[in-house]
C-alpha cells in the first residue's frame, strides 16, 4: 500500500482554511471609519409645474441667417433657469410642419453689456421658421414661449446633389414599358451648419436637358423632378442651384 501523499493534504486543509477566510471577511459588516462624516441624503428635486409669465421671446426686426448663430432676445422672471432647449418649424400659409428633424438644440443664457438676455439659435431651414425655447426653473416650474421669424440663406451651398433613390445616385436606367419608363429625382444641397441636407424645391433651381444629338429621349418636368422615357438614347440632365451645378444622366 502506498503512503498517503501528505503533500496534498496539507494543500487540501490550506485551501479549506483559506476559503474560510475569505467567507468571513465577505460576511463580515462593514465598517465605518471613526471619523467619517455622516452620510448626507440628498433631497429630491422638486415636483415639476407649469408656470406663466417667467419668460418672453422679443421678435427679431431683422432675419435670420441660416446655419449661423443668431441670437434671441429673452426676458426671464422668478428663480434660476436650469435647462433650456429650443425647437423649430416651418410655417407656411395653410399650414405648420412638424418639428424639423435636427433643430432640437440645448442653449444657455447670456448677456450684452448692457445686461439683456438672448440665447443663441441656428435656424436649420430658410423661410418662415417658428422658434420654440422651453426653459426649466430651479423650483420645479417649467414654461415656453415661440416666435416667429425670417430666416435667409447669407452664404451659398458647399454641395448639390440630385438623387432619384438608385444604387448610383448620378445614373438612372430606363426602358420604355410604363412600369419601369417613369421616375423621378430630388435636389438637395449641403449647408455649414445645417444637421440635414436641405431639399431644394424645383421652382428655385434652373435645368438643362443635354443630349448628343436630336431630340432627348425623356420627357423632363422641371416642375415636379418625374422623368419619363420617350425612346431609346442617353441624357443629361444639368441642375444648377445657387452658383453650384450637378449632372444626372438617364438612359
Amino acid at each position: 500500500m502506498n503512503p498517503p501523499n501528505k503533500g496534498l493534504g496539507v494543500l487540501a486543509y490550506s485551501s479549506i482554511a483559506l476559503l474560510g477566510i475569505v467567507w468571513s471577511i465577505s460576511d463580515a459588516p462593514a465598517q465605518t471609519p471613526a471619523n467619517s462624516p455622516p452620510a448626507v441624503e440628498r433631497a429630491p428635486p422638486p415636483d415639476l409645474m407649469s408656470v406663466d409669465g417667467r419668460l418672453s421671446i422679443k421678435t427679431p426686426n431683422h432675419p435670420l441667417q441660416l446655419g449661423e448663430e443668431n441670437a434671441l432676445t429673452i426676458s426671464l422672471k422668478g428663480p434660476p433657469p436650469t435647462h433650456l432647449f429650443t425647437v423649430q418649424r416651418e410655417v407656411t400659409a395653410d399650414r405648420m410642419s412638424p418639428w424639423i428633424q435636427g433643430s432640437d438644440q440645448e442653449v444657455s443664457v447670456e448677456h450684452r453689456p448692457d445686461g439683456s438676455a438672448y440665447v443663441k439659435v441656428v435656424p436649420q431651414r430658410p423661410g418662415t421658421i417658428e422658434f420654440r425655447l422651453n426653459v426649466s426653473f430651479a423650483d420645479g416650474g417649467w414654461e415656453n414661449d415661440t416666435v416667429t421669424a425670417q430666416v435667409i440663406a447669407a452664404k451659398p451651398p458647399q454641395k448639390l446633389q440630385i438623387e432619384a433613390g438608385t444604387m448610383f445616385h448620378s445614373t438612372l436606367t430606363l426602358d420604355l414599358s410604363k412600369r419601369w419608363g417613369e421616375h423621378k429625382i430630388w435636389i438637395t444641397a449641403d449647408y455649414p451648419g445645417l444637421k440635414q441636407p436641405l431639399a431644394i424645391p424645383f421652382k428655385d433651381a434652373h435645368f438643362n436637358v443635354r443630349t448628343a444629338k436630336g431630340d432627348p429621349p425623356i420627357r423632363f418636368n422641371t416642375g415636379t423632378g418625374e422623368i419619363d422615357a420617350l425612346r431609346l438614347g442617353q441624357a443629361l440632365i444639368e441642375t444648377t442651384y445657387h452658383g453650384l451645378t450637378a449632372r444626372f444622366a438617364s438612359w
